[in-house]
C-alpha cells in the first residue's frame, strides 16, 4: 500500500489524523516545518524539501493540514499568510500532480463573507479577512487539478493535545480556575467535532472523493453558548462567563457573523453523520 503523507502533522488536526490512519493500517509520511515528534522535516513553503519528499517517496495521497490559521497574524503579515496558504498549496499541487497523487486540501468557513448560514458547496465564497482570502486561493490552486478534493470545516472542537486548547476545553478550563471567560455572543457557528473531521477525511481518501465538501456539526450555537452548554454539561457554575460582542477584543481581522454549513452532499457520498454537540462532550470529557 502506497503510503499517505500529511502535511502540518505537528498540528492540532494533523497529528490526530496521522494517529487515526495508522490506527485503521494505512502508512503515514509524517511531516512537519521542523521534523519534530516522529515526523520527517518538510517545509511546505520550500519547493526543494517538497520535491525531494515527494518524489523521493511518492505517495498515493498528500493530505495539506498545515496553514497559517489565526486571522489576526495573516491581517498583520499578509505576506507570511499569502505564503504559507496559497503559494504553498500551489507548490504541493504541482508536485503531487506531478508523481499522480490524489491531493486533499483543509479549508475553512472563512472563504465566506457571514452573510447567510446552512452554506452548501455551491454557494460563492466572498472573504472578509485576509486569512480567508489565502484559504480561498489555495481553494483555486486545489481545484485547478483534477484529482483532489476541497474539505471545508467550522470552529473544530475536541481533546486537548500538547496544550492546544479549544472552545470546550479552554471553558472548563478557566472556569475551574476560577477566572472571568469573555465569550463572543453575536456570531453563529455550526461547531466541528474533530473525531467527525477526521471520519470524514479518512473517507474522502478511501473513496477517492473529488471536488468540495462540507464538514461540521448540525447544530447552530454562537461561541458563548458552546461556552455555556460546556459548564452544563460540566456542572461548573457558569457565572463567570460573561457575552460580549465582537467589537470587545478590538480584532485586527474581521470575522463573518453567520456561518455554518449545509452537509448534504457529505451525507450521502462520504456517509457523514456529524455527533451532536452534547454527545461528543461526553467523550471529550
Amino acid at each position: 500500500m502506497k503510503p499517505i503523507l500529511i502535511t502540518g502533522a505537528n498540528g492540532y488536526i494533523g497529528r490526530q489524523l496521522a494517529d487515526q490512519l495508522l490506527q485503521n493500517g494505512h502508512t503515514i509520511i509524517a511531516t512537519s516545518r521542523n521534523g519534530l515528534c516522529d515526523t520527517i522535516k518538510m517545509d511546505f513553503t520550500n519547493e526543494t524539501e517538497i520535491k525531494n519528499v515527494l518524489n523521493g517517496l511518492k505517495p498515493s495521497v498528500v493530505i495539506h493540514c498545515g496553514a497559517k490559521g489565526k486571522p489576526d497574524e495573516c491581517e498583520s503579515n499578509k505576506e507570511m499568510a499569502l505564503l504559507n496558504n496559497a503559494s504553498a498549496t500551489k507548490l504541493l499541487v504541482h508536485y503531487a500532480a506531478d508523481i499522480n497523487a490524489s491531493f486533499v486540501y483543509l479549508s475553512t468557513d472563512f472563504v465566506f463573507d457571514g452573510t447567510k448560514a446552512w452554506l452548501t458547496e455551491t454557494d460563492k465564497p466572498n472573504p472578509v479577512n485576509y486569512y480567508g482570502y489565502t484559504k480561498y486561493l489555495g481553494e483555486q490552486a486545489v481545484l485547478a487539478y483534477a484529482n483532489s478534493c476541497i474539505i471545508r470545516t467550522v470552529l473544530v472542537y475536541g481533546k486537548p493535545l500538547n496544550g492546544r486548547e479549544n472552545l470546550v476545553t479552554l471553558t472548563q478550563k478557566k472556569l475551574i480556575a476560577g477566572e472571568i471567560f469573555h465569550v463572543v455572543n453575536d456570531q453563529k457557528r455550526t461547531p466541528t467535532f474533530v473525531n467527525d473531521l477526521l471520519k470524514a477525511v479518512e473517507a474522502a481518501v478511501l473513496r477517492k472523493a473529488k471536488g468540495i465538501f462540507h464538514i461540521s456539526g448540525n447544530e447552530m450555537f454562537t461561541p458563548y453558548e458552546i461556552a455555556c452548554e460546556t459548564a452544563k454539561f460540566l456542572k461548573i457554575d457558569a457565572s463567570l462567563l460573561h457575552p460580549v460582542t465582537k467589537d470587545t477584543f478590538r480584532e485586527i481581522a474581521p470575522r463573518p457573523l453567520l456561518s455554518g454549513f449545509n452537509c448534504q452532499k457529505a451525507f450521502i457520498e462520504l456517509d457523514f453523520i456529524p455527533t451532536s454537540f452534547h454527545a461528543a462532550l461526553k467523550k471529550i470529557f
